[in-house]
């Protein structure tokens, strides 16, 4: 398994495309979530636009969010078990 939690640091990465109005409601969601807890590392990959998206983060369902390495979301984001995931 990845190591995520680095000097207290979270990565979270999120899977999108383009003109998927779920994904930037979900980027939203996350980037106003960052802006009150200190600690996250978002990482984006857009896969109708990035070069490279590492393959086990290649979904066919998207929005998709991964925190520390293991899989969160598919789609709409529920924003208490996202939280509950960040704080483990």
């Amino acid at each position: 398994m990845q190591q995520a939690k680095k000097e207290n640091t979270v990565l979270v990465e999120l899977v999108i495309r383009n003109d998927c109005v779920s994904c930037e409601q979900v980027r939203s969601q996350i980037e106003d979530f960052i802006l009150n807890v200190p600690g996250i590392n978002l990482r984006t990959y857009d896969l109708d636009n990035d070069f490279f998206v590492p393959k086990e983060k290649q979904s066919i369902i998207t929005p998709a969010v991964w925190i520390a390495g293991s899989l969160c979301s598919l789609g709409i984001l529920d924003m208490n078990n996202f939280r509950k995931k960040i704080e483990q």
